[in-house]
């Protein structure tokens, strides 16, 4: 799985290659601003618990479902042929989450003084999304049609078999202040609130979108840069993102875990917090920048509360929600126009970088548009 970016910019004067101010213990000049058009499109496919991760079918249950004689005496056959008991599983499906989305995220960047700058992001997301059953095993083409048409049946997306969703998303508020310089070393401290303004997502939407989640949050992460002259710099950062509860429409899963059309109102919800961290190399070459990093993030599991039914339903909305992801990145940023201006940097700037997620949840691939002035 291999994800690309690709950024262009326009960056006004600035005494560091600023391709991303955020993740690095630098900040802006006082009175120096950035804005930032970023557009994305990422395909995503994860295991999917609605109506369950898994399910296995034995021979029996096979043979008991099967419409006419005719298809019970060519399932007795195979199931005699392979020979298998009426117990032995005959197929296991796995039903599969697969999300398309686009976002465009306008990021706002500014200097306030010396050792401080502020900056805002807002995305607009635009996403499509369905389900979809695969079913292996000595009778997994047998069951495949069926298991996809009872999905269908279940009616997760209505009367149709894919979900799309168009919205303004959370917007996140930053702060950045320098704390102090010490030899090659800079730290600084970085904060992030991020804002439920986004309207929540219909109950059909089973991913975790770029849009957010209308829900609040607060970050806070410890920044360190060394620099070796304008030749090598090296970033480092460790973040922790507190999610906060709220109260959401959602639709509940039955004793089995199978999805059902009941929606109550007022679930408390948290969708645990994340812990990340990351080490990103810069080493500029003339013209180029060349920028590798490897990132670790984990995230806690959902947790969901509410009064409708019992409490086991609640857990199983937030089964497999936890996980960790390892990212490693490759990029060269190439400049375009005055290379060079008294010892600052300006001009257009064009960042092509590859991306390969090392987790099975990451998304399978990724392309960015970002446009900076």
């Amino acid at each position: 799985m291999i994800s690309a970016l690709f950024f262009l910019f326009l960056n006004h004067a600035s005494a560091l290659s600023f391709y991303n101010p955020w993740t690095q213990a630098k900040v802006l000049n006082p009175g120096q601003s950035h804005w930032a058009i970023d557009t994305t499109f990422e395909s995503s496919r994860s295991k999917s618990n609605y109506p369950n991760t898994q399910v296995s079918t034995t021979w029996e249950q096979l043979l008991a479902n099967s419409k006419n004689p005719q298809e019970t005496a060519a399932l007795e056959a195979k199931r005699l042929a392979a020979g298998k008991s009426l117990d032995d599983t005959a197929a296991v499906t796995q039903y599969e989450l697969q999300q398309e989305t686009t976002s465009m995220n306008f990021a706002w960047s500014y200097g306030i003084y010396k050792k401080w700058m502020i900056g805002a992001d807002l995305p607009v997301v635009l996403t499509k999304q369905s389900i979809q059953a695969k079913s292996t095993g000595p009778a997994g083409a047998d069951i495949a049609a069926t298991a996809q048409q009872q999905l269908n049946d279940v009616g997760i997306y209505g009367d149709k078999t894919q979900y799309s969703d168009q919205r303004v998303g959370d917007v996140s508020l930053l702060s950045q202040v320098q704390l102090w310089s010490l030899s090659k070393w800079t730290f600084a401290f970085q904060q992030r609130v991020g804002l439920p303004t986004s309207s929540q997502a219909d109950d059909r939407n089973l991913f975790m979108t770029r849009a957010g989640s209308g829900q609040p949050n607060f970050g806070g992460r410890l920044l360190a840069t060394w620099q070796q002259g304008r030749t090598w710099q090296l970033n480092s950062s460790v973040g922790y993102l507190w999610q906060i509860a709220d109260q959401v429409r959602v639709r509940l899963p039955d004793a089995n875990g199978d999805v059902t059309g009941e929606i109550e109102s007022g679930v408390s919800r948290d969708l645990g917090d994340i812990y990340d961290a990351q080490l990103e190399g810069i080493w500029r070459t003339g013209i180029f920048d060349w920028i590798t990093s490897y990132r670790v993030i984990h995230k806690e599991a959902d947790r969901y509360q509410g009064t409708f039914v019992e409490q086991a339903r609640y857990r199983e909305l937030g089964a497999n929600s936890e996980w960790d992801r390892q990212l490693v990145s490759l990029g060269a940023l190439y400049y375009i126009g005055n290379l060079q201006r008294a010892g600052v940097r300006d001009g257009y700037s064009v960042l092509v970088a590859g991306h390969w997620p090392i987790a099975e949840q990451a998304p399978l691939w990724s392309l960015d548009l970002r446009m900076m002035f």
